[in-house]
């Protein structure tokens, strides 16, 4: 076991939600490749329950959205550097909820929900991006962050 990095317990469906599940230490080993299924074993979330609702990459910093019960009830925006071996850790997690933004300080981000294939328009840092919502709906946008913990991108556009 490696101290300082723990794995998450996801919580249980709605029935058991009341029990409290800890934090268990565990080894940090990285994932390969970022996608749906390695963004839940990345974060330490139980695959049982977790559900991964969207994921972007930007160079070697990337992002995902996680239903970590799988009722919709409890989003987290997971967040993961590449390490200089290739592999994907996880940097933090912190709520989300069904949209937002984000500046921590490694990315900024942005995320919400809308009809799938639609276009969502995304300013940051002066530049426009676009982003289409997958099957799912959910759409996440990420970038860089700056020293300005007040540039954070936004959403100035849907269609």
């Amino acid at each position: 076991m490696t101290q300082g990095f723990y794995c998450r317990v996801g919580r249980a469906p709605a029935e058991i939600r009341l029990k409290v599940v800890a934090r268990i230490p565990c080894q940090d080993v990285g994932v390969d490749e970022l996608n749906a299924d390695s963004a839940i074993s990345a974060g330490g979330w139980d695959g049982r329950y977790a559900v991964t609702l969207a994921v972007a990459t930007h160079g070697g910093l990337a992002a995902a959205l996680i239903d970590t019960n799988g009722d919709g009830a409890d989003i987290d925006l997971d967040e993961y550097e590449r390490g200089a071996e290739g592999r994907w850790h996880e940097l933090g997690s912190g709520s989300a909820g069904d949209w937002g933004a984000s500046w921590s300080p490694r990315l900024a981000a942005t995320w919400g929900r809308s009809d799938p294939g639609a276009q969502i328009e995304i300013e940051y840092l002066g530049q426009s991006h676009t982003v289409v919502a997958p099957r799912s709906g959910w759409w996440l946008f990420i970038g860089p962050a700056t020293d300005d913990s007040d540039a954070i991108p936004r959403r100035i556009g849907h269609t």
